[in-house]
């Protein structure tokens, strides 16, 4: 019997048990969940609210954590510290900035966006850049 390439696709791959395998798949769909979610704006405005959003998210990750390590700094007592998943969150924000700078430029060009807005878009971009924690490697 001829299967004509049935399984050949998978034959090889791994579970989400070998990292690698994982790390690809996960990179995967988060690039196609960035482009189903800049496949469905419409508008300039669109993408100004989406910058300001991702911003807000950022800016109450980065204060929680700002108040976590100067509170270790500081030495006190009955610490808060933050959830994995914000840590985590605010890495993947740092990791969308270049994305979604170049998403940007493609939608102000396809939109014929007015130049305020593109450079407001841009301006929230950078915001989502995250400098990891000097501070307490010191």
């Amino acid at each position: 019997r001829d299967r004509k390439g049935y399984g050949i696709r998978t034959m090889g791959a791994k579970s989400d048990n070998h990292f690698p395998t994982y790390l690809e798949r996960q990179h995967v769909e988060r690039f196609n969940m960035i482009e189903e979610v800049f496949n469905e704006i419409q508008s300039a405005m669109e993408i100004h609210a989406l910058t300001e959003l991702l911003v807000d998210i950022n800016e109450n990750i980065a204060e929680r954590l700002s108040r976590f390590i100067q509170d270790l700094c500081e030495e006190r007592q009955n610490i808060e510290a933050p959830d994995a998943s914000q840590i985590v969150a605010l890495r993947r924000l740092h990791w969308l900035k270049p994305v979604l700078s170049r998403k940007i430029d493609f939608m102000m060009e396809h939109f014929g966006c007015i130049d305020p807005i593109a450079r407001q878009c841009h301006e929230n971009a950078r915001k989502l850049e995250w400098s990891s924690w000097a501070l307490l490697i010191e």
